[in-house]
């Protein structure tokens, strides 16, 4: 992909994390009962702003097309596995559906986004959206793979001198911190997950939570994604595979919680994160006002309903995939875009 083709969420203007929050989960009302017909799947997810929110993540419907606008031009690349446009014999039998051929470029990535951010579940979104579940199971696994490839080409590591020139007064304490550092988990329904040849867990377990380590700058930028670790993974084994540790300097400060304990693993120094909401009322004001943003900063995170869900066997294939995307995404669903991506030296 050409650099000048696709363009960055601009790290240094952002809003503030807890002003940008999405302010619930719940289907808009304007949606709740609604018999969806529209031509487009644009038509469908921007009734209101808040179905745009909904649907997508994207604070607007402008911010939406603008993203789109700048990762379109790669789609001429993006294609189907083979065999997507067949369907088994109860599906031919329904009406009203629509076959990948049927389907935008665009129609495709908003359904992708659907799954990401609105919750429901696979049958739900086919339903709602009249869309054969094995053509919405192969739209996943597809831009799944196409936006990691992609949005994984540009460089998302700060400098520096990037962070400290951008860095929150609630950070004045502790002007070294390069990146603030959480385990984020994905669920799969899948009772034996496969990585590299290997079981990740129990064959008689119906569920299993992965975790992966995610770096945010200070002020908010998605830096890092790690490969995800399996349920018995520590977060210092997590973070040790991770490879975030070629990235730092000595003079570059990790801030985590006691789960992390990386102290033998960094060059630099290792800030520890104030006491849990519970006990802040025995933190001093800096301290929990620290606290309060750290919290805001990956509540944002979290509130990707991916995170939240569980991922169906029929995608667990992707789990990688999937959580290094809904990582990155956050990135440009919530702020201005127009600073030129620097690819990947």
């Amino acid at each position: 992909m050409d650099a000048a083709t696709f363009v960055d969420h601009s790290y240094f203007s952002r809003d503030s994390p807890a002003a940008l929050r999405r302010r619930g989960r719940k289907e808009p009302a304007a949606s709740r009962g609604r018999r969806v017909r529209s031509r487009t799947v644009l038509q469908r997810v921007s009734q209101s702003p808040e179905d745009v929110q909904f649907y997508t993540g994207f604070t607007s419907l402008e911010h939406l097309l603008a993203f789109w606008s700048l990762i379109e031009p790669a789609t001429s690349s993006l294609d189907w596995p083979e065999g997507s446009n067949s369907c088994n014999a109860a599906e031919k039998n329904q009406e009203d559906l629509d076959s990948p051929a049927d389907l935008t470029r665009l129609d495709e990535f908003l359904l992708f986004m659907s799954y990401l951010t609105s919750g429901w579940s696979l049958t739900e979104l086919s339903q709602h959206f009249k869309t054969h579940i094995a053509t919405f199971t192969r739209i996943i696994l597809t831009w799944a793979n196409f936006l990691y490839g992609l949005l994984g080409s540009v460089r998302s590591w700060m400098t520096a001198a990037e962070v400290k020139a951008h860095l929150p007064r609630e950070f004045m304490d502790f002007i070294d911190t390069q990146v603030v550092i959480d385990c984020i988990e994905l669920h799969c329904e899948a009772p034996s997950p496969r990585f590299h040849g290997q079981d990740l867990c129990p064959s008689h377990q119906s569920c299993c939570t992965l975790s992966g380590v995610v770096g945010m700058a200070p002020h908010g930028a998605v830096m890092f994604v790690s490969a995800l670790g399996g349920p018995s993974a520590s977060p210092r084994e997590i973070f040790r595979q991770s490879g975030i540790r070629s990235l730092l300097s000595s003079d570059m400060a990790v801030m985590a919680d006691e789960r992390f304990q990386i102290e033998d693993l960094v060059p630099g120094r290792v800030h520890r994160l104030p006491p849990g909401s519970d006990s802040l009322q025995n933190a001093s004001k800096g301290q929990a006002a620290l606290r309060v943003h750290v919290e805001d900063l990956f509540s944002t995170l979290r509130e990707n309903k991916v995170f939240s869900g569980s991922i169906p066997p029929s995608v667990c294939g992707s789990l990688n995939q999937l959580f290094t995307v809904a990582c990155l995404l956050c990135n440009y669903q919530r702020g201005p875009l127009g600073t030129p991506f620097k690819q990947e030296d």
